[in-house]
């Protein structure tokens, strides 16, 4: 029989907030940060913009509507309003 590594691995979100949020709050310094997950729950949205995220966008990934989001952000960024 085959081992059920399904068992043994953490839940996603908290492989989330392990791995790809520290990164953001590292990257915050230098650039804007989106995050592209499949970590749903309101707590990821959370972790996410804690981390210093500007946007937190989960799947399905729909392209035009980041590309939106990204012009909208820069947009302020030009006229330097606060989000």
């Amino acid at each position: 029989m085959w081992p059920n590594y399904a068992e043994s691995q953490p839940e996603p979100a908290r492989v989330c907030s392990r791995n790809i949020f520290p990164v953001g709050r590292i990257l915050r310094a230098y650039t804007a940060v989106l995050f592209l997950s499949a970590c749903a729950k309101p707590a990821d949205y959370g972790e996410g913009y804690d981390a210093g995220g500007v946007m937190y966008v989960t799947k399905p990934i729909r392209p035009a509507q980041i590309l939106q989001m990204a012009r909208l952000y820069a947009s302020r960024i030009e006229k330097k309003e606060t989000i």
